[in-house]
């Protein structure tokens, strides 16, 4: 009995960390077009940052390695898979990388975890209170 109930917790903490990677979606797209037409009407790969910025406007998240993410974006808006997400944008030295729209869960696996607090860090933050 305490096998079966062992081997049924493993298995619903397996399928429990499965569930948000498998919801996380992302889709790769080519042109993403301006909200202000400035210098162009669309971005694309190799873009400026400027001119992405001058274009779309601010991000409205900037994730720590440099990313981008604008909300409100539609993926595919003219076919049966369309969905509204989150504009990704990558950059490598100043230009548009790629650019993908991704869903909520995905936007939350690309955030970086924060790391637990050290010992060291947990007894300064005590001694200042």
């Amino acid at each position: 009995m305490k096998t079966h109930l062992f081997h049924g917790y493993f298995l619903l903490l397996a399928l429990c960390a499965l569930a948000p990677a498998a919801a996380a979606r992302e889709v790769r797209i080519d042109v993403v077009p301006a909200r202000h037409p400035a210098n162009g009407d669309e971005v694309v790969r190799g873009t400026s940052r400027v001119l992405v910025a001058l274009r779309l406007g601010q991000p409205s998240i900037t994730l720590p390695d440099g990313t981008w993410v604008y909300r409100g974006y539609v993926a595919h808006p003219n076919r049966a898979d369309a969905f509204t997400g989150n504009l990704i944008v990558r950059f490598d030295r100043g230009r548009v990388r790629s650019l993908s729209i991704a869903n909520e869960a995905m936007l939350v696996a690309l955030r970086p975890q924060a790391a637990p607090a050290s010992d060291r860090e947990r007894t300064a933050a005590a001694a200042r209170r």
